[in-house]
């Protein structure tokens, strides 16, 4: 995409579109910001608010996936969501999972002013959704939903409405009983990560790949129900202005940044687009001169 005045030449200097950020607004509060490498998801990082819940509870969870269906938990506690994904990063080598601007924004702020992401960050491990070693985690697994919410809203070290969750096997989709758990088998929370992290592959193959078609939904897959928002930034320079002293070239660039959203069912089912917003952020970049003063 061209904005006015901007030539093919200018095009050369430019990077690749940002791969898509997706983010999953569900209907308990919760965002899930997918972390997504080579299109796959490894992980969501699910934050709420941190003035909405108490003190005592998290307010960010990282949940990554494991390869037998399940997820495992972790509570985070960070400065910002900026801090809690460069802690997150930094175990995947540094490489880029998240592409949420309003996440990206955050950590490259963090990188910018200097300061460790990871070195203020504290990660606690979690069972049941609660921290490993709270003194209710040995009975969490015999409570009731309603039961492990009042007690999540009152003492443990839990997530407000995402740990009553965890308990829950009654879930129903629309009314419908979507399956009986097996003993042993992932649970209605794990199931409904997996099935959302399939939709939301499927969503980032399509924004990169104009020729994609989304499959269908398999047989038994669940899902977050909510707005599953996807975000592309396309960045755009005009032609260089050569400097003298020292030698240098400057561009003026202009991020654009679609986001579009749309409501996904319980079963997996997008529905038709909702709303979509566009809007550009400029920003300066220089690069070195060429021989003879010529910008690239």
């Amino acid at each position: 995409m061209l904005l006015v005045g901007v030539s093919d030449r200018a095009l050369a200097l430019d990077p690749v579109p940002a791969p898509a950020g997706v983010s999953i607004h569900t209907e308990v509060g919760w965002t899930l910001h997918a972390g997504m490498q080579s299109g796959m998801v490894v992980g969501f990082l699910a934050s709420i608010p941190s003035s909405s819940v108490p003190g005592h509870t998290f307010s960010i969870i990282w949940l990554s996936k494991i390869g037998d269906g399940t997820w495992a938990w972790e509570g985070i506690n960070a400065a910002s969501l900026g801090h809690a994904a460069l802690a997150i990063e930094a175990r995947y080598g540094g490489v880029v999972l998240f592409h949420q601007p309003q996440i990206r924004g955050a950590a490259d702020a963090v990188t910018r002013s200097g300061s460790s992401g990871s070195g203020s960050v504290t990660i606690t491990p979690m069972a049941n959704g609660l921290d490993l070693n709270d003194p209710f985690q040995s009975i969490s697994s015999m409570l009731e939903p309603q039961t492990m919410e009042a007690l999540v809203g009152f003492a443990a070290a839990g997530a407000v409405s995402l740990t009553a969750l965890v308990v829950d096997q009654s879930d129903t989709c629309g009314g419908v009983d979507v399956y009986s758990v097996a003993l042993g088998s992932p649970s209605v929370f794990d199931r409904r990560l997996t099935g959302s992290a399939w939709r939301v592959e499927q969503i980032v193959a399509a924004a990169m790949n104009p020729d994609f078609t989304p499959d269908d939904p398999p047989a038994f897959v669940i899902c977050w129900p909510g707005d599953v928002c996807n975000t592309v930034t396309v960045p755009t320079c005009g032609l260089g202005i050569f400097a003298p002293m020292p030698p240098r070239c400057n561009y003026t660039c202009f991020d654009t940044i679609t986001t579009s959203c749309v409501y996904v069912s319980c079963f997996c089912n997008p529905g038709p687009l909702r709303f979509t917003t566009v809007f550009s952020i400029p920003y300066s970049k220089v690069l070195a001169a060429g021989p003879l003063g010529t910008c690239p």
